[in-house]
């Protein structure tokens, strides 16, 4: 068996679904049917009362979960389980949450008979003995060579793909963030949108702000001025946190005291038209209830502004996708 690490937003979901289509593509080679399971819906899939009842403890969880959402393909991966030609990747231990030490002891007792993958970023809870066979390796940052390997298929064009990397090369802010895959990507993404204009950390990051936001949110106007402002507070209350040390995770209680501060104030949310009560949030109750429906989009990986993991405890937190864009907003 593998253990991936690396760091949030680092690769690691790329190299996974990466991993699952070259299988597939050299089945030929290999004899493997491999199946990818985000351990996040694994672990919502246990925790909900419904699918408990029907694994109960003693049915790996695993199994349970491919019966019940992989239905139509169930038959296939049972033959290629019952045969050991089943790749089994685990993506994200780390949001597994309260239901880590079902799926480690699972882990130990049951998947590593089969060929299996698994990632997670760094976590005291992989040093347990279900992960004592594993082969460990680090999914790295990107180095000059990829950087350009991913600009030139991304672009499409000699001259804009050396402009592209001209830009990189003569910036220490972007030479730094393209280093991690998914800001090179949010990188590429605005430069090709602008053309030819000279970039810098401040153009790419509000114009993806703003892309992202868009289009998770349907472009509602409304509801992506207020995201943008709660955002803001909330990256100012963990950056400043503990005396100014700050921290990277935050909770729903961090989030709903920036939803207090913000309508304390009572905050004008569209600038440049005339005050009146429509313009106006004065509600923490609006901002809580947009804030539920951006944790569910983060936890179905809906918006890419955010990642989450479940803690140990079972408590939800979450995290700017970078910590660059936590500093910039």
């Amino acid at each position: 068996p593998l253990l991936g690490l690396g760091e949030p937003a680092g690769g690691k979901t790329t190299f996974a679904k990466q991993l699952v289509t070259w299988t597939l593509q050299n089945k030929s080679r290999n004899n493997l049917l491999p199946v990818m399971i985000r351990v996040c819906d694994l672990a919502r899939f246990l925790s909900s009362p419904s699918s408990a009842a029907q694994c109960g403890e003693e049915e790996p969880s695993v199994w349970a979960y491919l019966k019940k959402k992989r239905t139509e393909w169930w038959p296939t991966l049972k033959e290629a389980a019952r045969r050991k030609r089943l790749l089994i990747v685990l993506d994200g231990m780390d949001e597994a949450g309260k239901t880590h030490s079902r799926i480690s002891k699972e882990i130990y007792e049951e998947y590593t008979r089969h060929p299996l993958v698994v990632t997670s970023r760094d976590m005291k809870a992989i040093e347990s003995k279900a992960y004592d066979r594993f082969r460990r390796f680090r999914v790295m940052q990107l180095d000059r060579s990829q950087i350009r390997a991913i600009a030139q298929k991304r672009l499409q064009d000699a001259h804009r793909s050396d402009t592209f990397l001209a830009q990189l090369h003569s910036s220490a802010a972007l030479k730094r963030m393209a280093v991690n895959p998914l800001l090179l990507s949010v990188t590429l993404a605005v430069f090709s949108d602008l053309g030819d204009v000279e970039i810098n950390r401040g153009i790419v990051y509000s114009l993806a702000l703003d892309s992202m936001l868009d289009k998770s949110l349907e472009s509602d106007k409304h509801t992506c001025i207020r995201a943008r402002a709660l955002f803001r507070r909330v990256a100012w209350i963990a950056h400043t946190k503990d005396l100014g040390q700050g921290t990277r995770d935050f909770d729903d209680a961090l989030v709903h005291l920036a939803c207090e501060q913000l309508t304390s104030t009572r905050p004008r949310w569209r600038q440049g038209e005339e005050d009146d009560d429509s313009e106006m949030c004065d509600s923490a109750e609006l901002l809580k209830a947009d804030w539920k429906r951006f944790a569910s989009m983060a936890q179905n990986g809906r918006l890419p502004l955010l990642t989450w993991y479940s803690s140990e405890d079972g408590e939800d937190k979450y995290r700017f996708a970078h910590l660059t864009f936590q500093e910039f907003l």
